[in-house]
């Protein structure tokens, strides 16, 4: 290595192969720790780092281009050297066999420049450069990077056993070989988890201003129920901690309390500053947090406020019965083109949580998601054709995630014109004699009822305009660096909207509710989270 790149690298103990030490770009170097995944180490070598340097973005924004350029001259300087070398070398094979003297004067006659060039290019065969084996540092890398497209691309992990997998990367490098499942799932997943951990904890400790925990439950497919735990910096950046297997504890309002006292006490044995915990809103959460604010006065308790703008658009459902019959429709719609378990559906139009407006919607989503129904939603799909040219699939919606219903809503609606010719088409009949097996398909009566129904379209247009502002706020709440201010804005928003609504009486009473929920949330902090905005 060339003495006055010294500066510009980290040297370190480690090793490639027997021989070859290694070393890090100092501009990457002081952008990460040590441990970091993203920190690459180099072999120290001249035209190792060179080459590093060239492509380093960390190396391009740390010094001025006149530095830069002085660095990057060394290569064409050793080149320089070398080719003078090569030449001596040349000129002193005089007494060699003839044999040999005439292929270097034949190389010497083309040109100085040419021959210059072939002795520079003589450093073996090019399969050395194409394949090669990993060393220690790549493997590791090598292996992180298998275990994130599985994760990011929601493979199984035996997908790596998977024949056709390994023919691939056998054609890409014959020396690379693949982990097995075991290996993924195991060790190398282990060794990703703790070196991400060790690189979360170094982060939040440098975090002047503190943290706030959150955490939340979720069955999982295997029905297991997980509480889940999210650490946010105050830079918004979230960080995964844990997630826990709760299946076989109650959720009585003291073992919420018992819970939270030990991830409080697992996060400061941690050295972490913690400021605020934001939990779930059941009501036994909701009763922990009162006690919790007696016995930890120096935190802030905070229910999740994304899931009470949620319960906000649940309220017009309780106030509006139309509107639940609306969305119950779209939804069995929806369902009976897709999903062939119509039993949940039917399970869900008899749910107390849902409310008559959202019912016609609900029943259309539900019917045409029923794959008992394919030979209607495949006449579906092609009368879709012939009229927009493209296909729209009726979407069904989660349960309280009001942005899914929004979007059941619209895909109906923009198939409406598909819907009625496809119900006029298969019309049934209106006799009660049951049908025989030569007799003509026909639509469900329930379904061709709501289709040719204009109230309920004209309704779904209503519901429709009434969640866009819902789930416009939704939407910024639900990132990952929504702040207490815009909780705020949004809950202001929907006063203002209510109020300039044209049905005053669903309006009042929409309001009422409204009043009662914000006297229930922690409106000092909310306040101050808006007078202390830098915009302000």
């Amino acid at each position: 290595m060339v003495q006055n790149l010294k500066k510009y690298i980290v040297t370190t103990s480690k090793k490639s192969g027997s021989s070859n030490k290694l070393c890090y770009c100092k501009a990457c170097y002081d952008k990460y720790s040590e441990n970091n995944p993203e920190l690459k180490a180099i072999v120290d070598k001249t035209n190792r780092i060179l080459s590093h340097f060239r492509n380093c973005r960390n190396f391009d924004e740390a010094y001025e281009l006149e530095e830069k350029e002085t660095i990057l001259s060394l290569a064409s300087k050793k080149k320089t050297n070398l080719g003078k070398r090569s030449a001596n070398n040349l000129s002193n094979n005089s007494n060699q066999p003839a044999k040999i003297q005439r292929n270097i004067s034949f190389s010497s006659q083309a040109s100085s420049s040419s021959a210059q060039t072939l002795s520079l290019s003589n450093y073996g065969p090019l399969d050395n450069f194409i394949t090669r084996l990993l060393s220690n540092i790549d493997r590791k890398k090598f292996n992180l990077l298998i275990l994130r497209v599985t994760i990011s691309c929601g493979f199984a992990l035996s997908w790596v056993n998977n024949p056709e997998v390994i023919e691939l990367f056998k054609f890409l490098n014959l020396l690379i070989k693949l982990p097995n499942r075991k290996t993924l799932s195991d060790k190398i997943l282990h060794e990703a988890v703790t070196d991400l951990n060790n690189t979360m904890i170094e982060k939040l400790e440098s975090d002047r201003i503190g943290i706030t925990l959150s955490f939340d439950g979720w069955i999982n497919v295997r029905e297991q129920e997980l509480m889940g735990t999210i650490i946010m910096s105050s830079d918004g950046q979230p960080y995964v901690w844990k997630a826990m297997d709760v299946s076989g504890e109650r959720h009585k309002t003291d073992d919420v309390i018992a819970k939270t006292e030990e991830m409080i006490t697992d996060i400061r044995e941690l050295n972490l500053v913690i400021l605020a915990i934001v939990t779930d809103s059941a009501p036994a959460y909701n009763a922990a947090r009162l006690r919790l604010r007696n016995l930890h006065r120096e935190l802030v308790f905070l229910p999740c406020y994304t899931h009470q703008v949620n319960l906000c658009v649940g309220e017009i459902f309780k106030v509006s019965p139309e509107f639940k019959t609306t969305s119950t429709y779209a939804l069995k719609i929806a369902a009976y083109f897709k999903n062939a378990n119509n039993k949940y559906f039917i399970g869900q139009l008899l749910s107390p949580e849902f409310k008559t407006t959202s019912t016609y919607a609900l029943k259309i989503a539900a019917y045409f998601k029923n794959a008992n129904n394919k030979y209607f939603i495949g006449q579906l799909r092609t009368i879709q054709k012939e009229i927009y040219e493209k296909y729209i699939q009726p979407m069904i919606p989660g349960d309280t995630r009001w942005n899914s219903y929004l979007t059941c809503c619209s895909s109906i609606k923009a198939t409406k014109n598909a819907l009625r010719s496809l119900a006029t088409k298969f019309e049934p009949s209106q006799s009660n004699v049951r049908r025989r097996p030569n007799d003509p398909l026909t639509i469900s009566q329930d379904i061709y009822s709501i289709i040719m129904n204009e109230n309920f379209w004209e309704n779904l247009i209503k519901l429709e305009q009434l969640l866009i502002p819902y789930c416009q706020i939704l939407n910024i709440l639900q990132t990952d660096k929504a702040r207490l201010y815009e909780i705020l804005h949004g809950f202001a928003y929907l006063t203002q909207f209510w109020k300039k609504y044209i049905d005053s009486n669903m309006a009042n009473r929409i309001l009422t509710r409204l009043q009662k929920r914000w006297e229930s949330w922690k409106q000092p902090l909310l306040i101050l989270s808006w007078l202390l905005h830098p915009s302000y």
